[in-house]
């Protein structure tokens, strides 16, 4: 019952910060003690929490988004310092302030929870939009998860306008990276049609790449929709298949 309590003072504090997400710098340029940000990394992995706690807090304080980063991380999870959620979040805000794209995809989903637990439907909004934000900036650096967050949103209308196109966008991105759970939506999106343009050969070909990764679903929507396929449909999603494979060895 506590912990539920202190999580929820601490999402409330997330509205003080809204906005930050505007603020956004990148690039900062921090002087930070290497060798003693080396030192906690090694800490950190031994684990020995309580010695990373203490030089990462040296390391955090001189400005470095990474220091900050795992700082955050430790006190939200109660690693090697007492659980403190706010403590968490002013570290979390630190990082991704100066573009630490972890700590945005973390206040994104932050922020979504806080949404979860908010009764009015303006106030849900707000968060939700604030999640979608903090989730784009760190889309936007390359990373996959956060690019298949931003495409759940857009597909589903989350704190930004519905667009079946936009998530189209942003799931490809993050399939194109191997990420099995985008190859598995964008799937459905190609199979499903409606907004979107219904085409059997792309959801197969990306059924059949997320089944290749180990989704016994996407093994399953593959087989249905090769039901509905012509032989000349079927070559040309196994010729996408063999080029996609085929691009990933020369790389």
């Amino acid at each position: 019952m506590l912990r539920t309590v202190m999580m929820t003072l601490a999402l409330l504090l997330l509205m003080t910060f809204a906005g930050y997400a505007q603020e956004t710098k990148t690039g900062v340029d921090v002087s930070v003690d290497q060798e003693i940000k080396e030192l906690a990394l090694r800490a950190y992995g031994v684990p020995d929490y309580k010695k990373a706690a203490l030089l990462f807090t040296q390391t955090a304080n001189q400005g470095d988004a990474d220091s900050q980063y795992y700082l955050g991380r430790m006190h939200f999870f109660g690693l090697g310092v007492p659980e403190d959620y706010e403590t968490a979040i002013f570290w979390y805000l630190k990082a991704a302030k100066q573009g630490h794209a972890k700590d945005q995809l973390v206040l994104g989903d932050i922020y979504s929870i806080a949404s979860n637990m908010q009764s009015g439907s303006e106030q849900k909004w707000e968060y939700k939009r604030e999640s979608f934000t903090w989730r784009r900036k760190a889309a936007e650096q390359g990373m996959a998860r956060a690019q298949h967050r931003v495409a759940e949103a857009y597909e589903n209308g989350w704190g930004v306008s519905q667009s079946s196109d936009q998530a189209a966008v942003w799931y490809r991105k993050a399939a194109e990276q191997g990420f099995e759970e985008a190859q598995f939506d964008l799937g459905v999106l190609y199979f499903r049609g409606g907004e979107f343009t219904k085409d059997l050969v792309f959801a197969h070909f990306w059924f059949n790449l997320a089944a290749i990764s180990g989704d016994p679903q996407a093994a399953k929507n593959r087989d249905i929709v090769l039901k509905e396929m012509t032989p000349a449909d079927i070559s040309k999603a196994q010729k996408l298949a063999s080029d996609w494979f085929a691009a990933r060895q020369e790389k």
